[in-house]
C-alpha cells in the first residue's frame, strides 16, 4: 500500500477495525431475514442494539480495566472471543439466547475495537499527516465495509435467505485476524489510561471537535438507514446485491477523493454537495422506490461519505498528546457505533410518522420522503452548516 502513502500502522488499524465493526454492520443487510428468524422487529432491534449500544461504554471502561496490558494480548483475546460467540450463534441457529450471546460479543467488541486505531494515535507525526493517515485508514475500512455488506447479501442469496451463515463468516474472519495480531502488533505497545487532561481542549479545537462529532453521527446514521431500507425494499436478493454495490462502492470512491475535493470547493458549495444533495437524493429515493433511477440516486446519497472520510481524523488531531488522541479515537468509534443504532431507529421513525397524523388539526400524513427531510434537514442546517463553514473546512485548506 506504499504507492498510495498508507503507513503500516494505518493498514494494521484498518484490518482490525474492519473485522470488528463488521459484527455490527453485517446484521443490517439482513433486517428482514433476521426479524423473521427472531420473531419480530423488536427482537431484531434488541439483537442489533445488544452490540451497538453495549460496546461504546466499554470503549472507555477498557482504558481503565486494561491499562498497561499489552495491546497484542487484548486484540488476540478479544477477537478469538468474538469468534467463539459467533460460532455459538451459528451453531445454535440463533435459537439459544441470541441477545445474551450478542451482549457478550458487544462487551468484547468494546474492549477490543479501539486498539486498531489507537496504534496510529500513539505515533508521533504532524497534525496534517495524522489527518491524512487517519483518512486513508478509514477509507480502507470503508472499502472493507463496502465488500462486507456485498458479501453478506451474497451469502443470503446462496443460502436462500438463511442469515445463520453470516455469523459463521464473522467467526472465521475474527479468528483469522486474531491469530494474525500475534505477528502484527508489537509486544511493547500498551493500552494507555485516559488522562483527565483529555477532557480539556482550546476553544477553537473544542468547537471543531463538536462539529466533527455531529458530522460523524449524521453520516453514519444515513449509511445505516440506507442499508436497512434497501433490505426491506428489495425482496430479490440479486437485485439487493446490485443496489448495495452501487451504494457502498460509491462511498469508497468518494471517500478516497474527499480531502482533494473539499480543498477545491468553497465551504458553501461543499456543504450543498455533501449534505443537502444526499438528503434530497435519499428523500427522492424513498418516493421513487425500486425504479430505474434508484442506482443513480444511491450514488448521489453516497456523496455523504465525503465528510465521514476526514472528520474522524480531524477529531483525533485536536488533541496534542498520545493519550489525548487515544481518547479522541474512542470518542470517534463510540459515535460511529451509536449511529449504527440510529439508522434502524430512523427507519422505524420515518415510516411510523408516515402512517400517523403529524398534525391532528390538519390530519396530515407526510410521505416517508417528507418525514425523512423533517428529521435530517434541520440537523444539516443547524448546527452543522455554521461549524462546517467556520471551523472544519478552513484547516483542510491551510
Amino acid at each position: 500500500m506504499k504507492f498510495i502513502g498508507v503507513s503500516r500502522l494505518a493498514l494494521l488499524g484498518a484490518c482490525i477495525t474492519t473485522v470488528i465493526v463488521a459484527n455490527a454492520v453485517l446484521p443490517l443487510v439482513a433486517h428482514r431475514q433476521l426479524s423473521s428468524h427472531l420473531g419480530s422487529v423488536d427482537a431484531y432491534q434488541a439483537f442489533v442494539q445488544s452490540v451497538t449500544l453495549v460496546a461504546p461504554p466499554f470503549f472507555f471502561i477498557s482504558r481503565i480495566l486494561l491499562r498497561g496490558i499489552s495491546s497484542r494480548t487484548v486484540c488476540i483475546v478479544g477477537l478469538v472471543g468474538i469468534a467463539i460467540f459467533n460460532f455459538l450463534l451459528f451453531g445454535s441457529q440463533l435459537g439459544w439466547h441470541p441477545v445474551l450471546l450478542r451482549f457478550g460479543l458487544g462487551v468484547l467488541f468494546g474492549m477490543t475495537a479501539p486498539i486498531g486505531q489507537s496504534l496510529l494515535a500513539e505515533a508521533e507525526m504532524r497534525q496534517v499527516e495524522r489527518v491524512r493517515q487517519y483518512t486513508l485508514m478509514l477509507n480502507i475500512v470503508a472499502l472493507g465495509l463496502a465488500i462486507i455488506p456485498f458479501f453478506g447479501v451474497s451469502i443470503l442469496w446462496a443460502s436462500g435467505g438463511d442469515p445463520n451463515l453470516l455469523f459463521l463468516a464473522l467467526a472465521i474472519a475474527s479468528l483469522c485476524i486474531g491469530i494474525s495480531c500475534f505477528f502484527w502488533i508489537s509486544p511493547q505497545s500498551r493500552v494507555q489510561p485516559i488522562d483527565l487532561r483529555c477532557f480539556s481542549l482550546p476553544k477553537i479545537s473544542l468547537i471543531t471537535a463538536c462539529g466533527d462529532m455531529l458530522v460523524i453521527v449524521f453520516s453514519r446514521t444515513v449509511y445505516a438507514f440506507v442499508l436497512v431500507w434497501l433490505s426491506q425494499l428489495i425482496l430479490n436478493l440479486e437485485r439487493l446485491q446490485l443496489l448495495s454495490g452501487y451504494f457502498v462502492f460509491s462511498r469508497v470512491v468518494f471517500g478516497f477523493v474527499a480531502i482533494p475535493t473539499l480543498r477545491r470547493l468553497s465551504p458553501n458549495l461543499s456543504w450543498n454537495v455533501v449534505f443537502l444533495l444526499p438528503v434530497l437524493a435519499l428523500s427522492v429515493s424513498l418516493l421513487a422506490g425500486d425504479q430505474k433511477i434508484l442506482p443513480i440516486l444511491l450514488v448521489l446519497v453516497a456523496l455523504g461519505a465525503i465528510p465521514e472520510a476526514f472528520t474522524p481524523g480531524q477529531l483525533v488531531s485536536q488533541w496534542s498528546t498520545a493519550s489525548g488522541r487515544q481518547f479522541g479515537t474512542i470518542v470517534s468509534m463510540a459515535l460511529m457505533m451509536l449511529s449504527l443504532s440510529c439508522g434502524p431507529w430512523l427507519w422505524d421513525a420515518v415510516f411510523n410518522m408516515s402512517q400517523s397524523n403529524l398534525f391532528h388539526l390538519w390530519q396530515l400524513k407526510p410521505s416517508p420522503s417528507i418525514s425523512l427531510m423533517i428529521f435530517l434537514l434541520p440537523f444539516c442546517c443547524f448546527p452543522i452548516w455554521p461549524l462546517w463553514k467556520g471551523f472544519m473546512i478552513p484547516p483542510l485548506k491551510a
